[in-house]
C-alpha cells in the first residue's frame, strides 16, 4: 500500500489490538477453528488502511511495554523474527501430509507404516491400541469420535476417527473426512476396535505407538517419534509436497490442472513477484 515507515508502524499496532482466537472452536468441534487464520489476514489489511487514513497505533507495539512480545510471549528472542527475513517465507516448520490435526498424525503415521512395512490389511485387524501422552488421550483429539453437527472437524481433530481411516483407506485427505468416508463398513468395524490408552510418558511431544492384533494373533507396533512433515526432523520431499498441493487444488474444483501448475510455478518464485497480485489473481476467474 505505500505506507512510509511511520504509517507502517501504526499500522502494526493497529493489527496488533486486533489479534484474538480461542480453542473453544476445536473442543466443541465448530467449524469457527478455521476463522483466526482469516480475521488475522482481514485485520492485517484493516489495519493498514486505518494507518493511511491517519489512524494512530501504540509507539512500539513489537517491543514496547505491553506489546506483541510482552503479551504473547513467555520467554521472547525477537531477533529471531529477522532470521532471513524477506528471503524465506515460511509460516511454520511443519507441511501436513495429512488433512487432520497435528497432535493426531503421529498416530496416523503408524498406522501408514504398519500398512507398508508390516503389511497389516484394514480387514484382518481385531483390536487396536493408540498409545498417546495422558495429555493427549485427554484433549479434544483423544475422545472417541462422533460425528456431530460438524462431522469434518470432528474427523479432523479425532486419533480415533483417523487412525480409522488411514487404517481403511492409507492416509486422510479431504475426502475421507467426509460422510461418505465414514459411512464406509471398514472404518465403521475399526471404530469399534480402536482404544485409546494414554500410557506414553507426558514429557514426550507429538509421539504415538499404536498396537495391532490381528484375526490370527500376531501383533503388531510401531512408534513414531517424529511423525512426517517436520521439516527439520521428517521432511515432505519436494515431489510430495506437489502431489499433496496437486490433489487438494483437484478436489477443491476451483483450478483447473493447468493453472494449478502456474500456481505452484508462482508460489516456487514467490520472492521475485513484484506483488501478490500475480498470484492470487489466478484463483479468479479472469486471466491473471
Amino acid at each position: 500500500m505505500g505506507l512510509d515507515e511511520e504509517r507502517t508502524r501504526h499500522a502494526l499496532g493497529l493489527a496488533v489490538n486486533q489479534l484474538a482466537g480461542t480453542v473453544a472452536s476445536i473442543f466443541d468441534h465448530a467449524s469457527a477453528f478455521k476463522l483466526p487464520m482469516a480475521f488475522a489476514a482481514r485485520n492485517a489489511i484493516t489495519a493498514a488502511e486505518m494507518a493511511a487514513a491517519g489512524v494512530t497505533g501504540p509507539e512500539d507495539p513489537i517491543g514496547g511495554r505491553f506489546g506483541f512480545l510482552q503479551t504473547y510471549c513467555a520467554d521472547p528472542d525477537p531477533e529471531v523474527m529477522l532470521e532471513r527475513l524477506g528471503e524465506e517465507f515460511y509460516a511454520d516448520a511443519v507441511i501436513k501430509p495429512w488433512s487432520c490435526c497435528r497432535a493426531a498424525q503421529p498416530s496416523l503415521d503408524a498406522c501408514t507404516r504398519l500398512l507398508r512395512d508390516a503389511r497389516v490389511s484394514a480387514e484382518r485387524i481385531e483390536h487396536v491400541v493408540v498409545h498417546v501422552t495422558p495429555r493427549t488421550a485427554a484433549g479434544f483429539v483423544g475422545q472417541r469420535f462422533e460425528a456431530g453437527d460438524c462431522p469434518e472437524v470432528s474427523a479432523a481433530f479425532s486419533i480415533h476417527y483417523t487412525a480409522a481411516a488411514a487404517l481403511a483407506f492409507g492416509t486422510v485427505r479431504p475426502e475421507h473426512l467426509a460422510p461418505e468416508a465414514m459411512a464406509d463398513p471398514r472404518v465403521a468395524r475399526l471404530l469399534d476396535r480402536i482404544e485409546i490408552r494414554g500410557s506414553l510418558d507426558d514429557g514426550e511431544v507429538l509421539t504415538a505407538e499404536v498396537e495391532v492384533r490381528l484375526s490370527d494373533g500376531t501383533v503388531h507396533r510401531e512408534r513414531v517419534d517424529s511423525p512426517l512433515g517436520d521439516v527439520h526432523h521428517a521432511p515432505l520431499s519436494h515431489g510430495q509436497i506437489l502431489e499433496k498441493y496437486r490433489l487438494n487444488a483437484a478436489f477443491s474444483g476451483r483450478l483447473d490442472a493447468a493453472r494449478a501448475e502456474q500456481v505452484a510455478a508462482q508460489v516456487a518464485s514467490f520472492q521475485d513477484l513484484p506483488d501478490v497480485g500475480r498470484l492470487t489473481g489466478l484463483f479468479g476467474t479472469g486471466n491473471a
